[in-house]
């Protein structure tokens, strides 16, 4: 595709493509005319020719053709023979070929022929050897043979290669490179052949035209012959005919702009039109109207690069199709180029068609909006073209975007004026100190429970072990010395004695390192300081993989590899972060020579990290622990480097560069709250400050700037600056612009980036939607922290999921909380009152809208009468405002149906969890909840022993009715069924006489228990050799169930499902999900269900502790549920 960027413009007009006068452009922005199509130069060369239609030279004849052709016969007169005489061969094809080697001019025979040499020499060119030999009419005849015919070619170890000449028709093989290849010779040499060999060799064509097939080949040779194009779309295509390559000879043949809106509707094949010969000849055929073929080609296309070219290629065409085909993937970052490159080119059709998208509903209205200011201030374009209201919007446009008085430099932030990186400060001497020396040998620390955690066997690396060397230690000797395969040299270390490999783990430098972040942990946890050289070598080979295997040591190289980690912000600073964190001064003792010394790299990071522990611990800690340990002298130098001027510190030795893509001229005026804006230069140093935030913390600066100016007006600049960024394909370097939205952002901001973010996985961009993620949480605020939540919880990517989540658990840590506490509070009210009422007020009419016990809505009019819906605004009711509460009404249903789901998930979680709530917490955020509570009223609950229920006045009764009181330090859960014991008859009988039906099954749980055989083993075998629905499969997954790990071929053997003890349920697999498309194969079959320790395959011969006997009655009901649910009227093998 690259071949159609140079495209320009050039011959080959076509006429206005619209009805209408051309719309009026200015001509520093665009054309007069921007409805004329015109053929661009750099797609004219990659035409295929027709006749009247050639833009290229053609070559003339080859005369060293027909010798070539004979020499090259003559050479592989040994393979022919083998072929002529193989028993699979059509006798007929045979018979044709001996009777062109006797000299026989026959088409059938000569296409047989080249075919069977072909492989030899590709080169050849057979055509221009017919062509002079037997003439054009012949070559063609030929031409069309050769898509009838197809070699077959069986090899099977052992036995005689078997080749064969057969018809297609029979076998329905494909063919190879020769057939189109000599196609397009004989047709490029029909469209410039003189009048009379051109018309025989149509009329030899057309009487060729005997199938589908040879339709079609002949519709490509005589392109532009009346009725032919028709025919073959009419043609169901014979057995291989859909074969790409043959489908793309029907694509350079049309001559009918309906026949290619007819293909787009109809054909799979339309990302064919990806190649540049197939869409320059298509688009030279039909003009503009190739759009909906591209269309189709753009949607089926992955890949970025095929994205972007295609999408530049719909620029060239001049219609509100291509526009609107462009303004309709405004969330894809690989088409913002080309609609860019389209509202340059066409700036009345932009003007007109962006403010239409402005004024709908649209969620892509308000960056249309954008799109439209920003383009009004690069061009102005005149109204007249426009209808009256569309003038009327784009005139409101340029009035709002009348710019504000710019503020004097004496009512700035000085920050803003002078910035520290425009002045020249005067640099104090360096104070060194050398000769600094500490013997602390290295130490191991670890943080409570983490080092049993690092001890677990990792899934794959912890199979059994079994050596082959006389002795362990000879053994390591041989394997770590060399380079023995990853999995073997892990797994050694992971089964021998420690007391036996120490010395060996200490000596060992790794050479490879694939998975080293989760295989190295035991090893690590097993062998303690021995394994630190080893870990220090993997974290200097992979830092970003492997700098977290270096977070329980302490020791000087560690300390100084950390410390210069803290300048890479987006790959070691977080894990360096924790690591100084972690170890506190004792680190700092490590560092200190290094901070006082000589200047240069290691005396920067060294002083970095210093600081950062100073922040931690306080400077005069860091000054006293130095003094005690190295002397006074070193703590007044460190006295002298340790404070900093936020402003100052930190600033790289080259400032960044702003991007091309975002002139400060085009962006909304940051106004400071007197109402005067910002001139350009202090815009242009607030886009330093944001440039120097890149890894998500902000400058310090900021922090004026965001108390100098209106919020609105930094959230309106904030998203026109990462507009910018998304019209330039999201550059990483310049992901700053990203990052300002958590600085600069508001809850609208909030609104329009979580959709994006959802989606940018899926367009190849997983690592700026993490970085969303970040965003979000930095933004704050319940409307962020749910959008965040939502995107943990139902995002369809599993990897942007598991950030989010963890994303979730970080902000509920740092308000003291568990992510699903945070959840709790996070939950809307959607405005109801407590009752969960509102009013929808039409004006002259007013209703009451509730919700009932499974939270569906109801409405009531002013005198209390139900009805089924919501009515639609009548003559006399308030048009605007009783449209906007129905608008608002519909939001609503939509919300609180969404809302009933989650919190019915939620609410069965934590029965299955176990997980308990303080009685304060159970009581403010679940029934007190206009909605939740709804749902809490329908479930049974328990606290210490004591099961009870919510009664409408928000009372707990018992099973008699007696009213509870609990302890301000009670905890309250959802009981399982399982645990009520007899008491789970009574209350069914109490729920059922009272109509109290449960939004999800508590108290009529099926529930299920182990066979005795079944509780002693770790097996499941009544399960196994079921073969079930994928998508049956599949719904596991809200469960609680598990992917697998990939192997190399993307297919994942195995689920799992994680219970509460740290073990693992597992079903293999067969045929496996396939990480590209789960559903590629529909039916699984359960090979072995297994109990295990890890998450791994499973492997008869190791051994399997674990026993279902081991499991508490809950869990073991509710694994049972599942795959008694999952395998229901499933198939056993016969």
């Amino acid at each position: 595709m690259d071949q159609l960027a140079s495209a320009g413009t050039g011959s080959g007009q076509h006429g206005p493509t619209e009805a209408g006068s051309p719309e009026a452009g200015t001509g520093a922005c665009g054309p007069a005319d921007e409805s004329r199509f015109t053929l661009p130069h750099g797609w004219r060369a990659l035409v295929e020719p027709r006749r009247g239609r050639v833009y290229r030279p053609v070559a003339g004849l080859d005369p060293t053709a027909p010798d070539g052709t004979a020499l090259l016969v003559a050479e592989e007169r040994g393979e022919i023979e083998a072929l002529l005489l193989s028993p699979d061969s059509d006798p007929a094809l045979v018979t044709a070929v001996r009777h062109r080697l006797d000299g026989a001019a026959d088409p059938l025979g000569a296409a047989a022929l080249a075919h069977a040499v072909s492989r030899a020499r590709p080169e050849v060119s057979f055509a221009d050897g017919w062509a002079l030999r037997h003439g054009l009419v012949f070559a063609a005849r030929a031409a069309v043979e050769l898509f009838e015919l197809a070699e077959t070619d069986q090899y099977l170890p052992g036995l005689p290669r078997r080749r064969a000449l057969a018809r297609r028709g029979s076998t329905g093989l494909l063919p190879g490179h020769l057939a189109p290849h000599t196609a397009g010779r004989v047709r490029e040499l029909l469209a410039v052949a003189d009048q009379e060999t051109h018309r025989q060799t149509v009329a030899a064509l057309a009487a060729c035209r005997t199938s589908a097939r040879r339709r079609l080949v002949t519709t490509y040779l005589a392109a532009g012959t009346p009725g032919w194009a028709g025919e073959s779309i009419a043609d169901q295509p014979e057995s291989g005919d859909s074969y790409p390559p043959l489908r793309s000879l029907l694509y350079r043949s049309l001559d009918d702009p309906a026949q290619a809106g007819h293909l787009a509707a109809t054909e799979r094949y339309c990302w064919l039109v990806k190649d540049p010969a197939v869409l320059a000849t298509l688009a030279d055929a039909v003009g503009p109207d190739c759009l909906p073929m591209l269309a189709r080609a753009i949607e089926q296309s992955v890949r970025p690069e095929e994205l972007r070219e295609l999408t530049a290629a719909v620029v060239e065409l001049p219609t509100d199709a291509a526009f609107a085909l462009l303004l309709g993937r405004l969330d894809d970052m690989y088409t913002r180029p080309a609609l860019q490159a389209a509202t340059d080119r066409y700036p009345g059709r932009a003007t007109r068609l962006l403010a239409d998208l402005a004024r709908t509903e649209s969620r892509h209205a308000v960056t249309a909006r954008h799109l439209l200011a920003a383009h009004l201030t690069r061009c102005p374009v005149g109204v007249a073209q426009l209808d009256p209201e569309a003038a009327e919007f784009v005139r409101a446009e340029r009035a709002s975007a009348t710019r504000a008085p710019e503020a004097s430099a004496e009512d700035l932030p000085a920050l803003l004026v002078s910035p520290p990186w425009a002045a020249d400060a005067a640099v104090p001497p360096v104070r060194v100190l050398t000769g600094l020396g500490l013997d602390a040998a290295p130490q191991l620390c670890w943080l409570p429970g983490e080092h049993e955690q690092w001890s677990r066997p990792i899934p794959y690396f912890d199979h059994t072990y079994h050596p082959t060397a006389p002795n362990w230690a000879a053994e390591a000797e041989q394997l770590l010395g060399g380079t023995a395969d990853f999995a073997t040299v892990y797994r050694l270390l992971l089964a021998g004695p420690a007391e036996e490999l120490t010395a060996a783990v200490a000596a060992w430098r790794p050479l490879q390192f694939w998975r080293a972040e989760v295989a190295m942990p035991p090893i690590i946890a097993k062998y303690g300081l021995a394994a630190l050289p080893a870990a220090l070598t993997a974290a200097m080979a992979k830092p970003t993989d492997h700098a977290a295997l270096l977070l329980p040591f302490l020791d000087t190289a560690t300390a100084r590899f950390l410390a210069a980690g803290l300048a890479k912000p987006k790959s070691v600073a977080p894990v360096a972060r924790s690591w100084f964190a972690r170890h506190g001064l004792p680190a700092a003792l490590r560092l200190v020579p290094d901070a006082v010394g000589p200047t240069g790299a290691a005396r920067t990071a060294a002083t970095r990290a210093l600081r950062l522990i100073a922040t931690a611990e306080g400077t005069e800690a860091v000054l006293a622990a130095t003094a005690e340990r190295f002397g006074a002298q070193a703590a007044e130098i460190l006295a002298e480097t340790l404070p900093v001027d936020p402003l100052r510190t930190g600033l790289p030795a080259r400032l960044p560069e702003l991007p091309g893509w975002l002139p400060p001229a085009v962006l909304p005026q940051l106004l400071l709250s007197s109402g005067a804006a910002l001139p350009e230069a202090a815009v242009r140093h607030v886009l330093t400050m944001l440039a120097l935030s890149g890894s998500g913390e902000p400058y310090p600066g900021l922090a004026a700037v965001k108390a100098a100016c209106r919020a609105d007006s930094l959230a309106a600049f904030g998203w026109a600056v990462f507009e910018a960024w998304r019209q330039a394909t999201m550059p990483a370097k310049e992901s700053w612009a990203l990052y300002g939205l958590g600085f600069f952002g508001d809850e609208e901001t909030v609104r329009r980036l979580s959709p994006l973010l959802r989606e940018w996985p899926g367009q190849s961009a997983h690592h700026r939607a993490v970085e969303g993620l970040t965003v979000l949480a930095g933004i704050g605020g319940d409307t962020a922290l749910r959008q965040l939540q939502a995107i943990a919880q139902r995002v369809k990517f599993k990897a942007l999921k598991e950030r989010a989540q963890e994303k979730i658990a970080e902000v509920a840590a740092g308000l003291g909380l568990t992510a699903e506490q945070l959840a709790d509070r996070l939950v809307p009210d959607l405005g109801l009152a407590p009752d969960a009422t509102t009013v929808v007020d039409y004006g002259p009419r007013r209703f009451t809208v509730g919700f009932d016990h499974l939270l569906r809505p109801y409405v009531r009019d002013a005198a209390g009468k139900q009805r089924k819906d919501l009515p639609t605004p009548a003559a006399g009711d308030d048009q605007e405002l009783a449209t906007a509460e129905r608008k608002h009404f519909l939001a609503l249903k939509k919300e609180a149906r969404a809302l009933a789901a989650d919190q019915t998930r939620r609410l069965e979680a934590a029965m299955l969890t176990r997980r308990t709530v303080t009685a304060s917490e159970f009581a403010e955020h679940f029934v007190a909840h206009p909605l939740t509570g709804r749902l809490v009223r329908r479930l049974l609950w328990c606290s210490a022993g004591t099961a009870f229920r919510v009664a409408e006045d928000g009372r707990y009764l018992d099973l008699h009715g007696r009213a509870l009181t609990l302890p301000e330090d009670a905890t309250v859960l959802l009981p399982h069924p399982l645990q009520l014991g007899p008491a789970l008859a009574a209350w069914t009988a109490l729920f059922t006489a009272q109509g109290l039906s449960q939004p999800f099954p508590q108290l009529a749980r099926p529930t299920h228990a182990f066979t005795l055989e079944e509780a002693a083993g770790h097996r499941l075998h009544r399960f196994e050799g079921h073969t079930v629905p994928v998508g049956r499969l599949l719904a596991l997954l809200k469960r609680g169930w598990q992917r697998g790990e990939q192997d190399g071929n993307g297919m994942e053997g195995w689920i799992s499902k994680p219970l509460p003890d740290g073990r693992h349920l597992l079903i293999h697999l067969d045929e496996g999900l396939y990480l590209g498309d789960a559903t590629a194969f529909p039916d699984q079959t359960l090979e072995q269900v297994w109990l295990d320790t890890t998450r791994r395959d499973h492997w008869a011969h190791d051994p399997h502790p674990a026993t279902f006997a081991q499991l508490d009655p809950l869990t073991a009901s509710e694994l049972l549920a599942d795959l008694t649910e999952l395998t229901s009227e499933s198939a056993l093998p016969s």
